[in-house]
C-alpha cells in the first residue's frame, strides 16, 4: 500500500474551520497532497496495509466510482473495507446533508463491521464534498455567520463519542478546541505527552493535557483521490506503485 501519510494542519478533528475563499485552490492543495501521499511504496513506512485502509465511495458519482474500483484494485483493498455512500457531488455540502449522507453512514459502517480496532486510514474521493457549510448562531452575540469546514478534518473524529458541531465564534466552546498532536506547541497547549514517532495507527491514544481522570482521543488519518480529472487520479495511483525514494517535498507550514 502507499503511504497514507497523517498530514493536518494545526488544528484538527471538528474545529478545522478556516474560512476557504477559492475552491479551486483546495482541490490543487489536495493535488498536491496526493502527490506526497502516493510517495511511499514499502507498507513499512506507513506501518500499515490494505486491511488497514477505509475506502469511502459515492454511489452519485461516477468519477467516485470510478477512482474507488481503480484504487481498490491497484492497492488490493478488501471488499469488506469498501464503505458505499450517497450524496451530492457538490464541493460544498452543508452541515445536515453531512450529517444524514456521509458521517453517519461512515461512522455506522465501522461500527456496524467492527472494524474500529482495525481501520488506521479514511480515504475519500473525487465526487465526494470538500467543505461542509455551517450556518451558525452565536447566542453570546446574538448573531449568526457562516462557517466553512474540511471534510476530511471533520472525519478524523468520525467515531468518537464527544464528536459534535458547535459554533466556534461562541467563547464557552474555546475548551473543545483540538490541536494537532503533531503539530507546533501541541504538547504545552492540549496533550499531557509528546506524540510518538512510529508508524501511524488509530489505536494511538492522545492524553489531554490535565485531564482528571485521564481523557485520551484517538483519531483517523483521513486523505482524499482527487483532482482535475478522473485520469489524472488514476496516472498519480499508478505512479505511487513505481515512487521515487528521492525528490522535493512541499509541506504547508500553517
Amino acid at each position: 500500500m502507499a503511504g497514507l501519510v497523517f498530514i493536518f494542519g494545526r488544528r484538527i478533528g471538528f474545529l478545522y474551520a478556516k474560512p476557504l475563499k477559492n475552491l479551486s485552490s483546495v482541490i490543487l492543495h489536495w493535488i498536491l497532497a496526493i502527490a506526497f501521499v502516493t510517495s511511499f511504496v514499502n507498507a513499512a513506512f506507513a506501518g500499515g496495509g490494505p486491511r488497514n485502509v477505509l475506502l469511502v465511495i459515492n454511489r452519485a458519482s461516477e468519477s467516485s466510482r470510478a477512482i474507488g474500483n481503480y484504487y481498490k484494485n491497484a492497492r488490493n483493498i478488501p471488499q469488506s473495507n469498501i464503505c458505499f455512500i450517497t450524496c451530492t457531488t457538490e464541493e460544498v455540502v452543508s452541515r445536515e446533508d453531512f450529517e444524514t449522507s456521509i458521517r453517519e453512514p461512515i461512522r455506522h459502517f465501522i461500527v456496524n463491521n467492527n472494524l474500529e480496532s482495525r481501520i488506521d486510514y479514511i480515504v475519500v474521493t473525487k465526487g465526494i464534498p470538500l467543505i461542509v457549510r455551517c450556518d451558525c448562531t452565536c447566542s453570546v452575540y446574538n448573531s449568526s455567520h457562516v462557517q466553512y469546514l474540511s471534510l476530511s478534518n471533520i472525519l478524523t473524529c468520525v467515531t468518537e463519542p464527544y464528536y459534535q458541531f458547535y459554533d466556534p465564534a461562541d467563547p464557552r466552546n474555546t475548551a473543545a478546541t483540538l490541536i494537532n498532536p503533531y503539530g507546533p506547541g501541541s504538547v504545552t497547549s492540549m496533550w499531557a505527552d509528546p506524540a510518538p514517532e512510529c508508524a501511524w495507527s488509530h489505536q494511538l491514544a492522545f492524553r489531554e493535557l490535565n485531564s482528571n481522570p485521564p481523557r485520551y482521543r484517538r483519531f483517523f488519518a483521513v486523505n482524499r483521490l482527487d483532482g482535475y480529472s478522473v485520469e489524472i487520479v488514476k496516472a498519480m495511483i499508478d505512479r505511487g506503485l513505481q515512487p521515487s525514494l528521492d525528490g522535493n517535498f512541499a509541506f504547508d507550514g500553517k
